[in-house]
């Protein structure tokens, strides 16, 4: 049920939905407590992560994700299910006393959120289908760069140097990171914006300093060959700003790219160009929403993977709530309501 102040006041979809029940709602009352209680579930996953399962139209089910962002990257999460279901994302982040504060909702009608991270630090997602959902679904969450590559033509695998790395026999910190590519290669722009200087001076050599108009950043391109780039220039996306080289410090080393990026001070440039990585690859038919454990114990993991915590250790024959399966890994919630990971061959 929508009101004619929505278009103003911008309500989220589970704002909207919730003007349909009461706690007196037994059901209803029921769907907020498991909500409130996956809060404190302990699952911290890695991304690119993929999981597949059921929704449950008997036992509601919530799916509560611990993650760790750094600033600069994009938070990309997807549902798609296989009916006419409303579910509801919800996004927040963990403050210095490990208190959540809510930062983003989807919208009615949808069924993603996309979310540029201002803050490094452990982030925590929600999703939870509406009352008596009945429907299969994949739940895709990724990072995505809030900018484009900066060396035309390489990847993630081309930075040899990274953010904190010793310089000057540990006088001082790598401040950016280094991206090596043949001499001549085309240093664009990763954003759009404006260059607001270039010069050939100091330990960067021939360099290219080009404002983000959007987020306010400045980018720091260093070592170049030569300059293409003009000051007070507008480039977009993809503009070619000068040639990859080894100018200033870098004349013993391979011919490279210094890039940082600079707010108030620098601020580590990895995750705001690291490009995504593929997603777990992996099909699975007919996904139920129980299980019995058939080995005499099985541990209950933090995450998906043996190096992860362990939260307890179950044993045989006892039953599972399945929220939906990953590669190798089924994600279970007990009788008790711990939430983790199970390997998949000892659950039945």
């Amino acid at each position: 049920m929508t009101s004619l102040s929505d278009a103003i006041t911008q309500p989220s979809a589970r704002e909207v939905y919730e003007r349909n029940y009461s706690l007196e709602n037994k059901a209803y009352a029921a769907w907020q407590n498991a909500f409130a209680n996956a809060l404190n579930d302990s699952v911290i996953i890695n991304l690119p992560y993929k999981q597949v399962g059921k929704f449950s139209s008997v036992e509601p089910t919530v799916l509560s994700f611990s993650l760790a962002l750094k600033e600069g990257e994009r938070l990309v999460v997807s549902l798609q299910t296989d009916s006419i279901t409303s579910s509801f994302l919800s996004l927040y982040k963990y403050d210095e006393s490990k208190k959540m504060d809510l930062l983003l909702e989807n919208k009615p009608n949808a069924s993603s959120l996309s979310y540029i991270i201002k803050e490094s630090g452990m982030y925590k997602l929600v999703l939870q289908p509406q009352l008596f959902a009945n429907t299969e679904y994949t739940l895709l969450i990724r990072r995505r760069p809030t900018y484009y590559f900066p060396v035309s033509g390489k990847d993630n695998s081309a930075v040899q140097s990274f953010w904190g790395a010793p310089r000057a026999g540990g006088a001082r910190q790598h401040e950016g990171i280094d991206i090596f590519a043949a001499r001549g290669t085309p240093v664009v722009a990763a954003t759009d914006g404006r260059v607001v200087s270039t010069r050939n001076q100091g330990l960067g050599g021939k360099q290219v300093w080009l404002a983000d108009g959007l987020f306010g950043n400045r980018l720091y391109y260093a070592h170049l060959d030569s300059i293409i780039a003009s000051a007070g220039q507008k480039v977009t996306i993809g503009d070619t700003l000068g040639l990859v080289g080894n100018t200033g410090n870098a004349k013993t080393t391979a011919p490279h790219l210094h890039f940082g990026i600079y707010k108030s001070k620098a601020v580590d440039p990895y995750p705001f160009v690291k490009k995504i990585e593929p997603l777990p690859s992996f099909e699975l038919n007919n996904p139920t929403t129980g299980g019995i454990i058939k080995a005499a114990k099985a541990n209950v993991r933090q995450g998906n993977s043996v190096k992860s915590t362990k939260l307890k250790t179950l044993k045989e024959q006892d039953i599972v709530q399945i929220l939906g399966y990953t590669k190798n890994w089924v994600h279970v919630r007990d009788q008790n309501g711990t939430a983790g990971y199970v390997y998949k061959n000892l659950l039945q």
